[in-house]
Protein backbone atom coordinates (compact mmCIF):
# COMPACT_ATOMS: atom_id res chain seq x y z
CA UNK A 1 0.00 0.00 0.00
CA UNK A 2 1.37 3.41 -0.98
CA UNK A 3 1.34 6.04 1.75
CA UNK A 4 1.46 9.81 1.32
CA UNK A 5 1.95 12.63 3.82
CA UNK A 6 1.04 16.04 2.45
CA UNK A 7 1.38 19.23 4.45
CA UNK A 8 2.95 19.26 7.89
CA UNK A 9 5.36 16.54 8.99
CA UNK A 10 6.74 18.07 12.14
CA UNK A 11 8.37 15.03 13.72
CA UNK A 12 11.91 15.11 12.42
CA UNK A 13 14.35 16.61 9.91
CA UNK A 14 15.82 14.93 6.86
CA UNK A 15 17.87 11.78 7.58
CA UNK A 16 16.28 11.42 11.02
CA UNK A 17 13.94 8.67 12.19
CA UNK A 18 11.00 11.06 12.51
CA UNK A 19 11.05 12.21 8.88
CA UNK A 20 7.90 11.03 7.05
CA UNK A 21 9.99 9.00 4.58
CA UNK A 22 11.45 7.14 7.58
CA UNK A 23 7.98 6.47 8.99
CA UNK A 24 6.57 4.55 6.04
CA UNK A 25 5.46 7.43 3.81
CA UNK A 26 6.85 7.10 0.30
CA UNK A 27 5.59 10.54 -0.71
CA UNK A 28 6.02 13.68 1.36
CA UNK A 29 5.38 17.29 0.34
CA UNK A 30 5.29 20.11 2.86
CA UNK A 31 6.92 21.49 6.01
CA UNK A 32 9.17 19.70 8.48
CA UNK A 33 8.91 21.98 11.53
CA UNK A 34 6.63 24.45 13.31
CA UNK A 35 8.56 27.67 12.54
CA UNK A 36 8.54 26.91 8.80
CA UNK A 37 4.79 26.25 8.87
CA UNK A 38 4.21 29.85 9.99
CA UNK A 39 5.23 31.00 6.51
CA UNK A 40 2.37 30.54 4.04
CA UNK A 41 4.47 31.87 1.15
CA UNK A 42 7.77 30.04 1.73
CA UNK A 43 10.60 30.16 -0.81
CA UNK A 44 10.76 26.34 -0.71
CA UNK A 45 8.82 23.27 0.41
CA UNK A 46 10.17 19.82 1.10
CA UNK A 47 9.49 17.07 -1.43
CA UNK A 48 10.70 13.87 0.21
CA UNK A 49 14.37 14.59 0.99
CA UNK A 50 14.76 17.63 -1.25
CA UNK A 51 13.79 21.26 -0.93
CA UNK A 52 11.86 22.38 -4.00
CA UNK A 53 11.82 26.05 -4.94
CA UNK A 54 8.57 28.01 -5.23
CA UNK A 55 9.60 30.62 -7.82
CA UNK A 56 6.51 32.73 -7.20
CA UNK A 57 7.73 33.51 -3.68
CA UNK A 58 11.24 34.72 -4.51
CA UNK A 59 12.49 38.07 -3.23
CA UNK A 60 9.49 38.54 -0.97
CA UNK A 61 6.87 37.93 -3.67
CA UNK A 62 3.67 36.14 -2.66
CA UNK A 63 2.10 34.34 -5.58
CA UNK A 64 2.35 30.66 -4.58
CA UNK A 65 0.26 29.96 -1.49
CA UNK A 66 1.71 26.86 0.18
CA UNK A 67 -1.64 25.26 1.17
CA UNK A 68 -2.70 25.46 -2.51
CA UNK A 69 0.52 23.68 -3.47
CA UNK A 70 -0.04 21.01 -0.81
CA UNK A 71 -3.62 20.26 -1.86
CA UNK A 72 -2.56 20.09 -5.53
CA UNK A 73 0.06 17.52 -4.46
CA UNK A 74 -2.66 15.53 -2.69
CA UNK A 75 -4.75 15.52 -5.86
CA UNK A 76 -1.76 14.30 -7.87
CA UNK A 77 -1.17 11.56 -5.32
CA UNK A 78 -4.77 10.36 -5.80
CA UNK A 79 -4.36 10.45 -9.58
CA UNK A 80 -1.23 8.32 -9.33
CA UNK A 81 -2.39 5.79 -6.75
CA UNK A 82 -6.15 5.39 -7.22
CA UNK A 83 -5.87 2.01 -8.97
CA UNK A 84 -4.67 0.30 -5.76
CA UNK A 85 -5.21 0.77 -2.01
CA UNK A 86 -3.51 3.81 -0.52
CA UNK A 87 -3.34 5.84 2.67
CA UNK A 88 -3.03 9.61 2.51
CA UNK A 89 -2.90 12.20 5.28
CA UNK A 90 -3.24 15.92 4.57
CA UNK A 91 -2.15 18.14 7.47
CA UNK A 92 -2.70 21.75 6.47
CA UNK A 93 -0.35 24.31 8.06
CA UNK A 94 -3.18 26.65 9.13
CA UNK A 95 -4.22 23.97 11.62
CA UNK A 96 -0.87 23.95 13.43
CA UNK A 97 0.49 27.48 13.40
CA UNK A 98 -0.03 29.58 16.53
CA UNK A 99 1.30 32.84 15.10
CA UNK A 100 -1.64 33.82 12.95
CA UNK A 101 -2.91 32.77 9.55
CA UNK A 102 -2.41 34.45 6.19
CA UNK A 103 -4.84 34.01 3.32
CA UNK A 104 -4.60 35.22 -0.30
CA UNK A 105 -7.91 37.08 0.01
CA UNK A 106 -10.69 37.67 2.52
CA UNK A 107 -13.61 36.54 0.36
CA UNK A 108 -16.44 36.23 1.07
CA UNK A 109 -15.97 38.20 4.30
CA UNK A 110 -14.05 41.28 3.13
CA UNK A 111 -17.05 43.59 3.56
CA UNK A 112 -18.12 42.30 6.97
CA UNK A 113 -17.98 44.76 9.86
CA UNK A 114 -15.57 42.53 11.77
CA UNK A 115 -12.05 42.96 13.13
CA UNK A 116 -9.41 41.93 10.59
CA UNK A 117 -8.42 38.86 12.64
CA UNK A 118 -11.98 37.52 12.46
CA UNK A 119 -12.16 38.07 8.70
CA UNK A 120 -8.90 36.19 8.21
CA UNK A 121 -10.00 33.31 10.40
CA UNK A 122 -13.35 32.98 8.63
CA UNK A 123 -11.69 33.12 5.21
CA UNK A 124 -9.21 30.45 6.30
CA UNK A 125 -11.95 28.09 7.48
CA UNK A 126 -13.87 28.58 4.25
CA UNK A 127 -10.71 27.85 2.31
CA UNK A 128 -10.06 24.64 4.26
CA UNK A 129 -13.65 23.56 3.57
CA UNK A 130 -13.02 24.16 -0.13
CA UNK A 131 -9.82 22.11 0.01
CA UNK A 132 -11.68 19.18 1.53
CA UNK A 133 -14.28 19.45 -1.22
CA UNK A 134 -11.56 19.38 -3.88
CA UNK A 135 -10.09 16.20 -2.44
CA UNK A 136 -13.49 14.49 -2.19
CA UNK A 137 -14.28 15.58 -5.76
CA UNK A 138 -11.01 14.03 -6.92
CA UNK A 139 -12.04 10.75 -5.30
CA UNK A 140 -15.40 10.96 -7.05
CA UNK A 141 -13.84 11.65 -10.42
CA UNK A 142 -11.60 8.61 -10.03
CA UNK A 143 -14.69 6.57 -9.03
CA UNK A 144 -13.22 5.42 -5.73
CA UNK A 145 -15.17 7.49 -3.20
CA UNK A 146 -17.51 4.58 -2.43
CA UNK A 147 -14.57 2.48 -1.33
CA UNK A 148 -12.67 5.24 0.46
CA UNK A 149 -12.91 6.42 4.04
CA UNK A 150 -12.38 10.17 4.57
CA UNK A 151 -11.65 11.31 8.13
CA UNK A 152 -11.70 14.94 9.28
CA UNK A 153 -10.30 15.80 12.70
CA UNK A 154 -7.74 17.92 14.53
CA UNK A 155 -4.98 17.29 17.04
CA UNK A 156 -5.87 20.29 19.24
CA UNK A 157 -8.63 22.71 20.10
CA UNK A 158 -9.07 26.16 18.55
CA UNK A 159 -6.67 29.03 19.26
CA UNK A 160 -7.65 31.97 21.39
CA UNK A 161 -9.45 34.85 19.69
CA UNK A 162 -7.04 37.30 17.97
CA UNK A 163 -5.70 39.81 20.45
CA UNK A 164 -7.55 38.10 23.28
CA UNK A 165 -10.80 39.70 22.13
CA UNK A 166 -14.29 38.36 21.58
CA UNK A 167 -14.58 34.83 20.23
CA UNK A 168 -17.11 35.68 17.53
CA UNK A 169 -17.36 32.10 16.30
CA UNK A 170 -17.56 30.36 19.70
CA UNK A 171 -14.98 27.93 18.36
CA UNK A 172 -14.93 25.74 21.46
CA UNK A 173 -18.59 26.18 22.34
CA UNK A 174 -19.10 26.13 26.09
CA UNK A 175 -15.83 24.35 26.76
CA UNK A 176 -13.10 25.93 28.86
CA UNK A 177 -9.59 26.34 27.42
CA UNK A 178 -8.02 26.65 24.01
CA UNK A 179 -5.17 25.08 21.99
CA UNK A 180 -2.16 24.32 24.15
CA UNK A 181 -4.23 23.87 27.33
CA UNK A 182 -5.41 20.67 28.98
CA UNK A 183 -8.94 21.78 29.71
CA UNK A 184 -11.57 20.32 27.38
CA UNK A 185 -11.49 23.26 24.95
CA UNK A 186 -7.84 22.49 24.22
CA UNK A 187 -8.07 18.73 23.79
CA UNK A 188 -11.64 17.79 22.86
CA UNK A 189 -12.09 17.85 19.09
CA UNK A 190 -14.66 16.44 16.65
CA UNK A 191 -13.95 13.49 14.40
CA UNK A 192 -16.12 13.20 11.28
CA UNK A 193 -16.01 10.18 8.99
CA UNK A 194 -17.30 10.18 5.41
CA UNK A 195 -17.73 6.53 4.48
CA UNK A 196 -20.14 6.12 1.54
CA UNK A 197 -19.41 2.42 1.21
CA UNK A 198 -20.29 1.53 4.80
CA UNK A 199 -22.80 -1.29 5.08
CA UNK A 200 -24.52 0.13 8.16
CA UNK A 201 -26.36 3.39 8.69
CA UNK A 202 -24.36 6.39 9.93
CA UNK A 203 -23.69 6.28 13.66
CA UNK A 204 -22.71 8.76 16.34
CA UNK A 205 -20.66 8.03 19.41
CA UNK A 206 -20.01 10.15 22.49
CA UNK A 207 -17.41 7.73 23.84
CA UNK A 208 -14.17 9.67 24.44
CA UNK A 209 -11.06 8.28 22.82
CA UNK A 210 -7.60 9.46 21.78
CA UNK A 211 -5.75 9.75 18.50
CA UNK A 212 -3.79 6.64 19.47
CA UNK A 213 -7.05 4.70 19.08
CA UNK A 214 -7.22 5.48 15.35
CA UNK A 215 -4.64 2.87 14.32
CA UNK A 216 -6.46 -0.16 15.80
CA UNK A 217 -9.77 1.30 14.59
CA UNK A 218 -8.57 1.62 11.00
CA UNK A 219 -6.98 -1.82 11.21
CA UNK A 220 -10.36 -3.35 12.04
CA UNK A 221 -12.38 -1.26 9.58
CA UNK A 222 -10.10 -2.03 6.65
CA UNK A 223 -9.36 -5.66 7.52
CA UNK A 224 -5.64 -5.02 7.61
CA UNK A 225 -3.82 -8.17 8.61
CA UNK A 226 -0.28 -6.82 8.98
CA UNK A 227 -0.22 -4.67 12.09
CA UNK A 228 1.96 -4.45 15.23
CA UNK A 229 0.91 -6.98 17.81
CA UNK A 230 1.05 -4.48 20.66
CA UNK A 231 -0.88 -1.26 20.20
CA UNK A 232 -1.57 1.46 22.75
CA UNK A 233 -5.06 2.18 21.47
CA UNK A 234 -8.46 0.51 21.53
CA UNK A 235 -10.54 -0.05 18.40
CA UNK A 236 -13.62 2.11 17.90
CA UNK A 237 -14.74 0.08 14.88
CA UNK A 238 -17.74 -1.48 16.60
CA UNK A 239 -19.03 1.89 17.76
CA UNK A 240 -18.71 3.42 14.30
CA UNK A 241 -20.49 0.46 12.76
CA UNK A 242 -23.43 0.87 15.14
CA UNK A 243 -22.76 -2.17 17.33
CA UNK A 244 -21.76 -2.20 20.98
CA UNK A 245 -18.04 -2.34 20.23
CA UNK A 246 -15.11 -2.88 22.57
CA UNK A 247 -16.26 -2.44 26.17
CA UNK A 248 -12.73 -1.41 27.11
CA UNK A 249 -13.57 2.00 25.61
CA UNK A 250 -16.01 2.82 28.39
CA UNK A 251 -13.41 1.92 31.02
CA UNK A 252 -10.32 3.26 29.29
CA UNK A 253 -8.42 6.10 30.89
CA UNK A 254 -6.93 8.98 28.94
CA UNK A 255 -3.74 10.80 29.93
CA UNK A 256 -2.16 14.02 28.69
CA UNK A 257 0.83 16.07 29.72
CA UNK A 258 2.55 19.15 28.37
CA UNK A 259 5.80 20.89 29.27
CA UNK A 260 5.58 24.34 27.74
CA UNK A 261 5.53 26.86 30.62
CA UNK A 262 6.07 24.02 33.07
CA UNK A 263 4.60 20.56 33.58
CA UNK A 264 0.83 20.21 33.34
CA UNK A 265 -1.10 16.92 33.49
CA UNK A 266 -4.64 15.75 32.89
CA UNK A 267 -6.22 12.36 33.53
CA UNK A 268 -9.70 11.23 32.51
CA UNK A 269 -11.27 8.13 34.06
CA UNK A 270 -14.85 7.53 32.92
CA UNK A 271 -16.57 10.90 33.57
CA UNK A 272 -13.97 12.17 36.05
CA UNK A 273 -11.27 14.55 34.81
CA UNK A 274 -8.30 15.73 36.86
CA UNK A 275 -6.03 18.64 35.90
CA UNK A 276 -2.95 19.91 37.72
CA UNK A 277 -0.05 22.27 37.12
CA UNK A 278 3.36 21.24 38.41
CA UNK A 279 4.54 17.80 39.53
CA UNK A 280 3.32 18.46 43.06
CA UNK A 281 0.49 20.84 42.22
CA UNK A 282 -3.03 20.49 43.60
CA UNK A 283 -5.42 18.41 41.52
CA UNK A 284 -8.54 20.08 40.18
CA UNK A 285 -11.39 17.61 39.69
CA UNK A 286 -14.36 17.91 37.34
CA UNK A 287 -17.37 15.70 36.64
CA UNK A 288 -17.63 16.00 32.85
CA UNK A 289 -21.02 14.32 32.75
CA UNK A 290 -22.66 17.18 34.64
CA UNK A 291 -20.06 19.90 34.05
CA UNK A 292 -18.42 19.62 30.60
CA UNK A 293 -17.38 23.28 30.85
CA UNK A 294 -15.15 22.43 33.86
CA UNK A 295 -16.57 25.33 35.83
CA UNK A 296 -16.87 23.59 39.23
CA UNK A 297 -13.83 22.08 40.93
CA UNK A 298 -15.18 19.29 43.16
CA UNK A 299 -11.85 17.89 44.36
CA UNK A 300 -12.60 18.57 48.05
CA UNK A 301 -15.78 16.49 47.86
CA UNK A 302 -14.18 13.40 46.25
CA UNK A 303 -10.74 12.80 47.84
CA UNK A 304 -10.86 9.11 46.87
CA UNK A 305 -11.17 9.98 43.18
CA UNK A 306 -8.34 12.53 43.49
CA UNK A 307 -6.06 9.89 45.05
CA UNK A 308 -6.87 7.46 42.25
CA UNK A 309 -6.11 10.05 39.59
CA UNK A 310 -2.86 11.03 41.31
CA UNK A 311 -1.73 7.39 41.40
CA UNK A 312 -2.56 6.94 37.72
CA UNK A 313 -0.69 10.10 36.75
CA UNK A 314 2.43 9.03 38.63
CA UNK A 315 2.26 5.60 37.01
CA UNK A 316 1.69 6.94 33.49
CA UNK A 317 4.14 9.83 33.46
CA UNK A 318 7.16 8.80 31.33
Amino acid sequence: MKRGCLGFGGVGPVARAGHPNSQGFKTFVGYLDDPSADDFYPPTLWCNGNQVSLPGNRAGAKTQYAPDVIVAAAQRFIDTEYRRPFFMTVALPMSVTENGVEVPDLSPYADRDWPMGDKVRAAMLTRVDRYLGQIVTQLQQRRILNRTMVILTSDRGPPSAPGGGEDRFLAAGELRGRAGELYEGGIRVPLIVLWPGARRAPAESDVPFGMWDLLPTLRDLTGTLRCPRTLDGVSLAGRLAGSVGDERLSRALLYWEKHRDGLAQAVRVEDWKGVRFGAEGRWELYDLKTDPAESRDVAEFHPDVVRRIDQLARFLQP
